[in-house]
């Protein structure tokens, strides 16, 4: 930061450093200086398009989602097919009330990189905003399948649980605990998941009421 300001007071009028400047203050989450300092790159054309990216992360980031689509669909058009910027347009489509849309959107993103983690964490987050839990844990387990961490499976068996499906929930920590089997957290998952699977069992309900008579 300190080299761009440098840069600025040398050079005012440089849009590349404008830009970089507003990159940075991006990834320290200052979006409204990072909105003020995106505001020194005035150039059009394709050199817009990451400019216009930037923009829309600024803009979502202060909860001005109508103006951080524009930006997203500012910059789709300047940089063509760019499967991390359909992804964020369609996840503020989403925000916005647009589900069909979006999700659309966000699917086919996550299917032109699949291996992409900040698609594949939209899609899902998606797919729970619009009421699709079901979709949302499919995406999750398909996302262990790719990248390999506790969190992702955590994450995979806790949809599944929402739903009550303990059986797929036991089965995706299992996989985890094959690939991680040193971490508390899964084991602790699979037990408790384990065990809400016995309870929703009609036969071991029946059998539990049969134990509680006879004593």
């Amino acid at each position: 930061m300190r080299c761009f300001d440098c840069a600025l007071t040398l050079q005012p009028a440089s849009p590349e450093a404008w830009l970089f400047k507003g990159m940075v203050l991006v990834k320290l989450e200052r979006y409204q200086e990072a909105l003020n300092a995106l505001e020194g790159d005035t150039r059009k054309g394709s050199s817009s398009a990451l400019r216009e990216d930037l923009r829309g992360d600024s803009l979502y980031g202060v909860g001005r989602y109508k103006e951080a689509r524009m930006a997203y669909h500012r910059a789709m058009k300047c940089s063509g097919k760019n499967p991390l910027l359909e992804s964020k347009l369609g996840y503020t489509e989403v925000k916005l009330g647009q589900k069909n849309t979006g999700l659309a959107r966000l699917r086919h993103a996550a299917r032109l990189a699949p291996d992409l983690h900040p698609n594949n964490d939209r899609l899902m987050k998606g797919c729970i905003i619009a009421g699709r839990l079901e979709e949302a844990a499919e995406v999750a387990e398909r996302f262990t399948h790719i990248m390999g961490h506790p969190k992702l499976f955590l994450r995979a068996a806790s949809l599944r649980a929402q739903l009550k499906q303990w059986s797929q929930a036991e089965d995706t920590l299992s996989r985890g605990l094959q690939l991680f089997p040193e971490s508390p957290e899964l084991r602790v998952a699979q037990a408790e998941a384990a065990s809400k699977r016995l309870e929703s069992d009609p036969q071991f309900s029946v059998a539990r009421e049969n134990s509680g008579q006879s004593m």
